[in-house]
């Protein structure tokens, strides 16, 4: 907060608020939370994430005046909220990328039920319903990177479910066939308007290399970060440097700001090669914790392995996105990162049930006879 970049008290506080302060659940994750507490919260999350996703999709459809009203409103550019002239549905949340990564967040852990058939059978009917409508309105958001990020996190859930790599490829097979069957059914009851946006963002992601945003993003790390980098390597240019929205505090102060459009350039650049090594020592550490235990996860309760393999998909779901959209400065949905990797470091959910060894029981030979 105090870098000499950082032009004013107020441009610390806010960078620490969008990014640093949002690691206090890490804490709050390791030491705090129980199993009971993990178990309602979920169910929780899947009833509000219904809600959430209806509103987005009315959007898609239909905006009013509300929805126009917390549009002026946001500190991010209208044209955030905008691709080929059609509006990114955001719901009630701050912008279209923090709807897309919490329908990531959430999608995984209904996945996740559904592959260990958790739950009773006439709730897991229910599952596929709300898979499609968080689907649905994911591909409406078009914010590529969460679809990169969900992808890898699903074949996450699919490795760590799966011991056969026969099975896991047949596994993929299937999975890829069902994303174009969506997809192309979502296309045909599309109206034409909406078919070409929808077709930009598809061909986009399928052809990355030549995508104007991607081609954006490359030229931009060429001319401005990786020289900047290469300035001031050790300690960056301090919090809110590379906040996403805090760009208004830093005009005309001369101190520089990065619009860094990745998650490890953005720590990368506020807090230099320190906290990148703080930052993936945590990140790594943790995950290779939960690994340990996931191992030998067949020892352990059912609500325990649906914990662990949910949190794992979605923080690699985070990193991957992070490779073109700064994750965790997406407040507040930053929080379920770092809440995840606390409770798949802490004591409550690496541990496992003793197994109980029941021996033959012996014959009984009755007292001995005295002569």
């Amino acid at each position: 907060m105090f870098n000499p970049n950082v032009p004013s008290l107020q441009a610390g506080a806010e960078g620490l608020r969008k990014f640093a302060y949002a690691s206090i659940l890490f804490y709050m994750g390791r030491h705090f939370f129980r199993l009971k507490d993990v178990v309602l919260f979920q169910k929780l999350l899947i009833i509000a994430s219904v809600a959430i996703s209806l509103y987005g999709l009315k959007q898609f459809f239909f905006m009013s005046a509300v929805d126009y009203r917390m549009i002026a409103l946001a500190s991010a550019s209208p044209t955030t909220y905008l691709m080929g002239g059609w509006i990114r549905p955001f719901s009630t949340l701050p912008g279209p990328f923090h709807l897309g990564i919490y329908l990531v967040v959430v999608t995984l852990l209904l996945l996740a039920r559904l592959m260990m058939k958790y739950g009773r059978f006439s709730t897991r009917l229910l599952v596929p319903f709300i898979l499609l409508l968080h689907g649905v309105v994911l591909l409406f958001t078009r914010t590529k990177g969460n679809w990169v990020g969900l992808a890898a996190g699903v074949v996450m859930l699919m490795v760590l479910q799966t011991r056969r790599p026969l099975k896991l490829f047949f596994q993929l097979i299937g999975l890829a066939l069902a994303v174009v069957i969506i997809v192309s059914v979502v296309l045909a009851l599309a109206s034409s308007n909406s078919q070409k946006v929808l077709n930009d963002a598809i061909v986009a992601i399928t052809n990355p290399l030549e995508a104007p945003t991607f081609v954006y993003r490359v030229q931009l790390w060429n001319e401005v970060m990786i020289p900047a980098l290469r300035e001031n390597p050790l300690w960056g240019y301090g919090t809110s440097s590379a906040g996403e929205g805090l760009s208004n505090l830093y005009e005309g102060t001369g101190s520089k700001h990065f619009p860094s459009h990745n998650l490890y350039l953005k720590v990368f650049l506020e807090l230099g090669l320190v906290g990148v090594f703080l930052f993936l020592t945590l990140v790594v550490g943790s995950l290779l914790k939960s690994w340990r235990f996931v191992r030998r996860s067949h020892l352990s309760s059912p609500d325990i392995v649906l914990t662990q393999h949910w949190a794992i998909a979605t923080i690699v779901a985070f990193l991957v996105a992070g490779l073109v959209i700064p994750t965790l400065d997406v407040y507040p949905v930053n929080y379920y990162f770092w809440l995840f990797l606390g409770l798949i470091s802490s004591r409550e959910f690496t541990q496992t049930q003793p197994v109980v060894v029941r021996l033959p029981q012996q014959p009984d030979l009755g007292s001995p006879t005295t002569g």
